[in-house]
């Protein structure tokens, strides 16, 4: 069992070193090739060789030179710094004239140098309507301002004429009433609206000898015609009573009997007439002329109250219309200057030195060919400035 255990590992010693041996043979057959090929190729190189290169073999000696580059892709080339410029008039106004691709714009050109001129016959048809719009829209302006003007100084009249209406229909109250009074009665009908005036009431306040007011001195005028018209009646009574005895005893003629007897039915009928024309005036007149001296005091302050409504109306209104008008003197302003802007910009002046360059030149799927002619429309690339770098 010692025996065939001992033979068993002899066997694989003898393995182990059959594989080490081919490892290393491959080894040196790789070096070798690698000796031969460097070999051949430094032979290749060496000067006085009769060629330095084979394009076959992709093989190249190198030497100082320029280093030529060929790319076979299509494109375009652009200027690391350029300026657009560009159409700014409404439209599609065609091309006039336009200065030759390749133009060079020197630094005395900028701003100078017209590039592209844009057809402006439309824009210089519309200027002279645009311009009688416009003195048009500045009589209006001016119109409407002073119409405000006077409408406010107007507005002023109205309401102080209706203000002095209502202080002098207060004024004929007092006079009328008195002061005191004709404040007492106002306060009451404004406390109470629709409510009527207690007539019997007022009169006696109204007859007041020290009140002063037109209702009082007429009170006093009919009062004191009832008085005399009393005293003459007693007076003509107690002078024909005593005719009448002296006529008994023939003392006296009977004409004169008569004529006392007339005397004391004309101051009986004065005295008659003094009383119904006071109680006309307490019944009749001074109601009346107290409900309208009231009523022309309350008339009169609407009046004010619709005065001053209509003014502010009216001055609402003359504002909307100085309003308007400044707004369309504004708008027609700004549509003459738009216009004048858009007949400047049908020329484009240089905007910076550089080299011209039409922009269907560098990009391919363009809409418009840059020419004379061609119509463009707004915001749309002319040229292309190409900046040369300092």
């Amino acid at each position: 069992m010692i025996e065939v255990k001992n033979e068993r590992n002899h066997g694989n010693t003898l393995k182990r070193k059959s594989k080490r041996s081919r490892r290393i043979f491959l080894i040196l057959i790789g070096i070798a090739v690698v000796v031969a090929v460097g070999a051949f190729g430094f032979s290749r190189l060496m000067p006085g060789s009769s060629d330095n290169s084979n394009p076959n073999t992709g093989v190249f000696v190198v030497k100082h030179g320029n280093l030529t580059i060929s790319v076979s892709e299509s494109g375009n080339i652009k200027a690391v710094k350029s300026e657009i410029v560009k159409s700014e008039v409404e439209g599609r106004p065609s091309i006039v004239n336009i200065v030759p691709e390749g133009t060079y714009i020197t630094a005395k050109d900028v701003n100078n140098m017209v590039l592209v001129e844009l057809d402006s016959s439309q824009i210089r048809e519309q200027l002279p309507q645009r311009q009688i719009e416009l003195a048009s829209a500045e009589a209006s302006d001016t119109e409407a301002r002073e119409a405000y003007d006077i409408q406010v100084k107007q507005n002023e009249s109205d309401i102080t004429a209706a203000e002095l209406a209502v202080k002098f229909a207060m004024m004929d109250l007092q006079k009328y009433l008195g002061e005191g009074i004709a404040q007492k009665v106002i306060e009451e009908v404004d406390a109470n609206p629709g409510s009527s005036i207690d007539m019997s009431s007022l009169i006696e306040d109204v007859n007041d000898p020290n009140l002063g007011s037109e209702a009082s001195q007429k009170l006093r005028e009919l009062t004191g015609a009832i008085t005399l018209a009393q005293e003459n009646l007693e007076k003509a009574t107690y002078t024909l009573t005593w005719t009448e005895k002296l006529f008994e005893k023939r003392y006296v003629a009977e004409t004169e009997l008569k004529q006392h007897r007339l005397e004391k039915t004309r101051y009986g009928i004065e005295t008659e007439k003094a009383r119904i024309a006071l109680r006309l005036f307490e019944l009749y007149e001074f109601p009346k002329q107290v409900e309208q001296l009231l009523s022309d005091y309350n008339e009169a302050k609407r009046e004010l109250d619709r005065t001053k409504a209509r003014a502010r109306s009216q001055l609402a209104q003359a504002k909307a219309k100085r309003a308007s008008a400044e707004a369309t003197l504004a708008r027609q302003k700004e549509r003459l200057a738009k216009l004048e802007k858009q007949l400047i910009a049908c020329v484009i002046k240089a905007p910076a030195q550089g080299q011209v360059v039409y922009w269907s030149s560098t990009e391919r799927w363009t809409r418009v060919k840059i020419e004379q002619g061609a119509e463009v429309p707004e915001g749309y690339k002319i040229i292309t400035i190409r900046i040369r770098p300092k």
